[in-house]
């Protein structure tokens, strides 16, 4: 077998395959036996041998020879892939058989596409990272948050009853142009369930009712914010009368080391806690603004790069990018369907108009990341991914999921050569800031 291969495009290339004569007559006799296996011909019973010259008396040369070509190429593909030395994006397509015997066949393949780079402008670019730091406000605010979650509400007792910001309340309330005026139908609220301090309603709100009894109507006048989202109550003075039918109190939950366990899997006091939390929050704040100044890169790059992605590349990762967010969707107990009535489109308006792009932008980014780090022989050694995956590991406190990890993260795996290959891009972002 002889392979010639060119280059058609920056997105594909066209291979012409030649083999001898007296190759291609054996796929012949090897395509007439196959077809005989399967050809309904009278006179033969299905499944019975039938001799090479009645099936070429039944099926013309032509198409007796197109298949033994097609069955050719699909088993010699692998062999020919290799030998041309391309990565392909899918299967190639035969455009051309120019002769059998011997054959000369010409297909065309879409490999991943170059990428052409304006290398002294690429080399001048320099950005400034995104900081981010963590406030004890910021711990303070965390701790609220899980505190929120674990706290239980008991009523209190004796009528009437005081009541104090974090008390959840059962209201009623109306508001009116002016004390004694007219009532306005968009403030009344029924029944409403509302913790004090939780900043649910308009500001002011909240702290006016606290510090009342449970058997007076509250009054008092409330002016709504100036960039409130309502056109009408911009800035708006308004007075509002509140009845409190029911009050409970707060009772937060003990933080024993024991619940702090429960919570992060660490035996620890209220500092361990907070040292976990501001921990969490950074390296959130972290990846958040990593992503951002790697936009705020591909950005760059792309003034000074350009890439022609082929169809096929990009149909590959619009598929990829709709069946996450279907995966997404269903996560929500929500069909991508019953989303996509929703919004009024149909798939294929929804996947050009809302996934493309997207699928794009990230194929460009890769794909500019992958050609800078083999321009720059950027290498990340198995030390380098042994110890990512060490730092992921940290994530588990099951030891038999620990386990199977350090079983399966191995040189070689998939998923621990995928975390090579973000390392090696990672590596390749951070040279283009300060």
């Amino acid at each position: 077998m002889q392979i010639i291969v060119e280059k058609s495009s920056s997105n594909t290339v066209s291979i012409t395959v030649k083999e001898s004569a007296k190759e291609m007559a054996k796929w012949r006799d090897k395509t007439i036996a196959e077809i005989g296996k399967h050809a309904k011909i009278k006179g033969f019973r299905p499944g019975s041998e039938v001799p090479a010259d009645v099936i070429e008396r039944e099926y013309s040369a032509g198409f007796i020879e197109g298949q033994a070509v097609e069955a050719y190429l699909n088993d010699a593909y692998s062999k020919i892939i290799s030998k041309s030395g391309i990565t392909p994006v899918s299967a190639g397509e035969i455009k051309e058989v120019k002769t059998f015997s011997p054959l000369e066949a010409i297909f065309e393949v879409e490999v991943l596409p170059e990428v052409s780079m304006d290398e002294k402008k690429v080399a001048k670019i320099k950005l400034d990272r995104t900081e981010v730091s963590v406030s004890d406000e910021d711990v303070d605010a965390a701790v609220k948050a899980i505190e929120g979650r674990f706290t239980k509400f008991t009523a209190k007792e004796g009528s009437p009853v005081k009541i104090e910001m974090w008390d959840r309340v059962e209201i009623d309330a109306q508001g009116y142009d002016k004390k004694g005026g007219k009532a306005i139908p968009e403030t009344q609220v029924r029944g409403y369930s509302l913790t004090l301090g939780s900043g649910q309603f308009i500001p002011g709100f909240e702290e006016a009712v606290a510090g009342h009894s449970s058997d007076e109507t509250i009054g008092f006048p409330i002016t709504f914010p100036k960039d409130y989202h309502s056109d009408e109550f911009k800035g708006r003075k308004v007075y509002f009368e509140v009845t409190v039918h029911s009050v409970e109190a707060p009772q937060g939950p003990e933080w024993t080391p024991e619940f702090i366990e429960g919570l992060r899997g660490k035996k620890t006091d209220m500092e361990g806690l907070r040292a976990i939390l501001k921990g969490e929050i950074l390296a959130e704040r972290e990846r958040t603004a990593r992503s951002k100044d790697e936009e705020a890169l591909l950005d760059e790059l792309l003034k000074h790069m350009t890439v022609e992605i082929g169809p096929k590349l990009m149909e590959l990762e619009i598929d990829k990018l709709y069946r996450e967010q279907a995966s997404r969707l269903q996560s929500q107990n929500l069909r991508m369907e019953s989303y996509l009535a929703h919004i009024g489109k149909t798939e294929e308006v929804y996947r050009e108009e809302a996934i493309k792009p997207e699928a794009e932008r990230r194929l460009k980014a890769e794909l500019i990341l992958k050609h800078l780090q083999a321009d720059r022989k950027t290498v990340v050694s198995d030390a380098e991914v042994d110890a990512e995956v060490k730092t992921l590991l940290e994530d588990y406190s099951n030891a038999e999921v620990r386990k199977r990890l350090i079983e399966k993260l191995v040189p070689g795996d998939q998923h621990y050569e995928d975390m090579r290959a973000r390392l090696g891009y990672k590596k390749v972002v951070d040279t283009f800031f300060a």
